[in-house]
């Protein structure tokens, strides 16, 4: 990891941020602090127990993020409850929960609860430093603060103190990164980015937690709990919350060797049924294709393995037809390089209407029956 970071890095110059003179204006719901020199940091209160600091080094205004722009993350800040002040040496921002000071000399951020309690200290300058088109974020990270997050970035364990999270999709390694993570603390940091970016979690420092971004505008939200539930529907508030899966996708999975056929497949869903043993899907592996990992549209079925004659193919008569009476969903190995998603949804919304049952249950049994 350590030389895969160093890679990334390679070439990146790592100038100051500016805002050396910085001075500060309160807004509705936080603070703005800018140079006269188009670099401006913006710190509001989007949400109960969450905060948003967004920056600038070359722009009068903030840009709107992609992920806001798509809708992955909302731009509309909910009204809550805050009181700012400011002296000669600080700016102070309070909600019920949360109390965040910056100094006005090194513009280092303090985060902490109600209570006095540390959440999130930045380096000086709100922890931001501009490195060419990118930017780097640097928070302080104590000697037993643990992390875990990020999606499924890796194999290798949930915690990643001392570790670091290279946030770009890689085949089999990193099928899902999240730039999300929740510290022991009781906090939580997104960043709002769709740059390739990387998490150093104490690997280098272990002082300190910080995360490049090759590109864009420095932006990240703090979410408070203090519980890792209380921050993650603070997060799924601000991300959109995830449907919940149909109960049999919490059930016992059975993928079929490569080289299956249709009696093997049928033979184990029977030995299942015969032992009692709860079992809700049976899958098969790429051997199921007429042509081994065919990445087209129009796939066939192995015509020895799967025979599936054109007068049966639609009939209640194949095996498709009976894991479906014995009670199992049948799963099957794609890969392709087109997303087909959209048109998916389209079937399935307009199949469950004809059925007049919108749930996303129907939608999956839905799919089941179109492909039979």
């Amino acid at each position: 990891m350590e030389v895969i970071a160093q890679k990334y890095l390679k070439g990146l110059n790592i100038p100051m941020s500016k805002l050396a003179n910085a001075t500060y204006e309160i807004t509705q719901n936080g603070f703005e602090a800018a140079d006269g020199n188009n670099s401006k940091i913006s710190l509001q209160v989007v949400g109960e127990g969450i905060i948003r600091v967004h920056a600038t080094s070359n722009l009068n205004n903030l840009p709107i993020s992609a992920l806001e722009k798509y809708g992955f993350i909302s731009g509309q800040p909910q009204k809550v409850d805050c009181r700012i002040s400011q002296d000669e040496d600080k700016v102070v921002l309070c909600t019920d929960e949360m109390n965040v000071v910056v100094d006005k000399v090194t513009h280092k951020l303090t985060c902490t609860d109600s209570n006095g309690n540390l959440l999130v200290q930045s380096a000086d300058r709100f922890g931001v430093s501009f490195r060419n088109r990118g930017y780097r974020v640097s928070l302080s990270s104590d000697k037993d603060e643990k992390y875990v997050g990020f999606g499924d970035q890796n194999r290798d364990g949930i915690e990643y103190k001392g570790k670091q999270a290279i946030m770009w999709i890689r085949n089999v390694t990193c099928y899902i990164p999240v730039p999300f993570f929740m510290s022991s603390k009781g906090y939580g940091i997104l960043a709002n980015t769709t740059w390739k970016h990387y998490f150093d979690m104490g690997f280098t420092d272990a002082g300190m937690c910080y995360w490049d971004v090759t590109g864009g505008n420095p932006d990240y939200y703090i979410i408070y709990g203090p519980t890792f539930a209380r921050i993650l529907d603070r997060y799924t508030g601000l991300t959109g919350r995830p449907p919940i899966p149909p109960v049999w996708s919490f059930g016992l999975w059975f993928l079929c060797r490569d080289d299956a056929n249709d009696k093997e497949v049928m033979s184990n869903a029977q030995n299942f049924r015969d032992k009692d043993i709860p079992c809700d899907v049976i899958g098969l592996e790429p051997g199921w294709m007429a042509k081994y990992y065919d990445f087209s549209t129009k796939r066939e079925w192995h015509p020895e393995r799967f025979n599936m004659p054109s007068w049966v193919a639609r009939g209640n008569r194949t095996f498709i037809s009976a894991l479906k009476r014995m009670g199992y969903k049948l799963e099957l190995w794609e890969c392709n390089d087109y997303d087909l998603s959209y048109e998916a949804d389209r079937m399935a919304k307009y199949i469950s209407t004809e059925s007049k049952d919108p749930t996303p249950a129907a939608h999956a049994e839905s799919s089941i029956s179109m492909r039979e």
